[in-house]
């Protein structure tokens, strides 16, 4: 075992300690839990520090259930210390995540894609409480399950079209589950009639077998979600385990368990199978230290030329991982804190993920990124990491998350009202939040920058063109790229989709139209688009919808007889895709 998980054990068992010291009892009174198919239950909760069992009985033996959550408390470290990120909540119990023993479930076990909450049928917690009392091992349906809640890649990893057949998704859980239980020093237990240790070397040994085989190759096993000949029927998901499996043998990195995943999501969206592929082998190597391209090419993956420049490039400036710390202000570097200076969210914090340059002057400029409906402030601030190193700017990705801002309306529509339609007070709107961010970065970095610059796509796009008519005062540029939706300044229409009887005055408005926005269309958005008919009403499609709000601001301004500064700007080469919008976006703000 390498150095780096057996430090991580360490950590695991110290922090444990406190559970083995007082004599394990078992819970006295039920909680409430909703199912995943909405049936209320009364259930025994077993709380760990990160996890919590619920169970439909409490005369379970209370050193065997301490035991599991030592386990399961482990395991949920290493997922989190290997991706360097937390699932998004779902179902938790004082901030645990919930594995809830339930009848009416998914399969075996279920756990929904990125989110906490884990769901095992009876028998199955049954088997799993059982094998580890009478044995020490671990049924593999748990570990799986967690692989599930925290797997974050699938824009970047998983196959497009006819080739998506979950196999890398699936993949995934299935080899994190035998690294989980390493790291934890559990054995899993037996697997369909067969002992836990011969389906781990049937597991190790696939690769062996498809690299003898003279017919396996990368085209008709992954890519076809096939798997090759075993003696425990393992199919294509247990083929891609037994391949990363591999590629950690001949790592330079001991600790490339917990690099891969990270670097993985580093890798821009893959537009295809082969970029997602690609992608694949970047982060392998990068978390290796070694260029895997003959490795992976030997397995017969597609490996482009950019994928070996990339590698190339990474390998020599050396790899910039990042992870969630426990900052309050940003520093030289990547990282991310929480902030919870102002009243607009002290009760709804925001965790803001930035780039800083080793070095700042106090002119230093300071652009905001605001992302889209999938709140992921890491993957945006990730992706804007080159351009910001770059032009050595300061990069700020605030994460409105799901948690506290569930819906368009508490974030692109500036939490301005509540649910019923009731005006909320200015300081809980969403809108407030971005000048305390930049006036708290700007004295912890000693900037003296009046004024900031802001990018948006999609929700964080609409949130934008929104902001300057509430807040455009310091904005020096700001970029909406792709909003599915406008406000747009007219007086016939209410909130969102006009500014019927709203507050600005016509000072406010000849202000807005005074901030230098820069309403961003890719030429090629002509797929008709809108979910209701008063987004549809403001044109077919996002060109259509640009084009169409620009036309009512030039209008109003006219009418209001005062100066425009926005702008139109259709991207040539660009859809409805973020990632061939970044580069013009550098352009339009001027870096």
């Amino acid at each position: 075992m390498s150095r780096a998980v057996l430090s991580f054990v360490a950590s695991c068992t110290l922090a444990s300690v406190s559970l083995a010291q007082d004599e394990p009892q078992a819970p006295d009174e039920t909680i409430e839990y909703t199912s995943f198919k909405g049936q209320d239950r009364q259930l025994y909760p077993w709380t760990g520090e990160h996890i919590v069992f619920l169970t439909q009985a409490n005369d379970l033996d209370p050193g065997a259930m301490a035991g599991l959550i030592e386990v399961f408390d482990g395991i949920w470290s290493f997922y989190a210390e290997a991706t360097g990120r937390r699932p998004r909540k779902f179902k938790e119990h004082e901030g645990k995540a919930i594995i809830a023993v339930e009848p009416d479930t998914c399969g075996a076990g279920c756990g929904y894609l990125g989110y906490t909450g884990i769901e095992l049928m009876p028998d199955y917690f049954t088997h799993l409480y059982e094998t580890f009392r009478d044995s020490g091992e671990i049924d593999q349906v748990l570990p799986y399950e967690f692989g599930r809640n925290f797997w974050f890649y699938g824009e970047q990893l998983e196959y497009h079209g006819k080739q998506n057949t979950g196999t890398i998704t699936t993949g995934y859980a299935v080899l994190m589950r035998f690294w989980a239980l390493e790291a934890v020093e559990r054995s899993v237990g037996p697997f369909q009639g067969a002992p836990g240790v011969v389906f781990t070397e049937t597991i190790h040994g696939l690769v062996d077998e498809y690299e003898s085989s003279k017919k396996a190759s990368w085209k008709n096993t992954l890519l076809k979600g096939r798997g090759v000949a075993n003696r425990l029927n393992l199919g294509a998901t247990d083929l891609f385990a037994s391949l990363l499996m591999r590629a950690r043998s001949v790592s330079a990195r001991e600790d490339f368990v917990t690099r891969v995943w990270r670097f993985a999501g580093e890798q821009p969206p893959a537009e295809d199978t082969k970029e997602a592929a690609g992608n694949l082998v970047v982060a392998a190597s990068l978390a290796a230290e070694t260029d895997l391209t003959e490795l992976f090419k030997s397995w017969g993956f597609p490996v482009s030329r950019a994928v070996r420049k990339r590698i190339k490039e990474g390998l020599a400036d050396g790899a910039l991982l990042s992870a969630v710390g426990s900052e309050t202000a940003p520093e030289a570097g990547v990282g991310s804190y929480v902030f919870e200076a102002t009243t607009a969210t002290s009760e709804k914090p925001l965790r803001v993920w930035y780039y800083v340059p080793d070095r700042t002057v106090k002119r230093t400029k300071v652009l905001f990124v605001l992302h889209d409906r999938d709140r992921g402030g890491e993957r945006l601030r990730n992706r804007w990491l080159e351009i910001a190193k770059n032009k050595r700017v300061v990069l700020l990705v605030p994460e409105f998350s799901e948690l506290h801002y569930p819906d368009s309306r508490s974030y692109e529509l500036g939490n301005r009202f509540d649910a019923d339609g009731g005006g909320l007070p200015e300081e809980q709107w969403t809108f407030n939040a971005i000048d305390p961010v930049f006036d708290h970065a700007s004295q912890a970095l000693g900037l003296h920058a009046e004024s900031y610059s802001m990018y948006g796509y999609g929700a964080g796009a609409q949130f934008i063109q929104r902001f300057v008519f509430w807040r455009p005062e310091r904005v020096d540029v700001a970029v909406a790229a792709n909003a599915g939706s406008y406000t747009p300044p007219v007086s016939a229409e209410a909130w969102p989709h006009g500014l019927a009887d709203e507050s600005l005055s016509p000072a406010q408005l000849a202000r807005a139209f005074e901030a230098q926005l820069i309403v961003a269309v890719g030429k090629k958005a002509i797929e008709p688009s809108g979910d209701t008919a008063e987004i549809r009403a403001q044109g077919l499609n996002l060109v259509e919808r640009g084009e169409s709000f620009f036309q009512a601001a030039r209008k109003r301004a006219k009418s209001e007889r005062t100066r425009l500064r926005w702008k139109l700007e259709l991207v040539s080469g660009a859809g409805d895709s973020s990632y061939y919008m970044r580069s013009p976006a550098s352009r339009l703000l001027g870096l």
